[in-house]
């Protein structure tokens, strides 16, 4: 009978052991998550730019309505800066 209770000791701190190593390895395993910056789609700047909008809580509206929500292009059409862009369209020059 103090086998059997020992073996199952053995046993259970052999889980516990195997639990806490498959924890600390996913602790330290890193996830990162990024947009693509290869082609096709190359819209990075694109995103960032947009995403700011969530970041910077004061933004004057002089710079808000220069925003195009959803305008978010993965060809090189717009890759060059224009007068009168879009901040998102604009950015895009930094993507091609």
């Amino acid at each position: 009978m103090l086998e059997n209770i020992s073996k199952t000791q053995k046993n259970i701190k052999l889980l516990f052991n195997k639990i806490t190593l498959l924890v600390i390895l996913l602790v330290l395993v890193t996830t990162v998550s990024a947009y693509d910056i290869n082609p096709p789609s190359r819209t990075v700047h694109q995103y960032l730019t947009n995403e700011s909008q969530v970041v910077w809580k004061l933004i004057p509206y002089e710079i808000k309505k220069q925003f195009n929500v959803n305008s978010i292009e993965a060809d090189n059409k717009n890759s060059k800066y224009n007068t009168g862009d879009k901040i998102i369209n604009g950015s895009s020059e930094e993507d091609f």
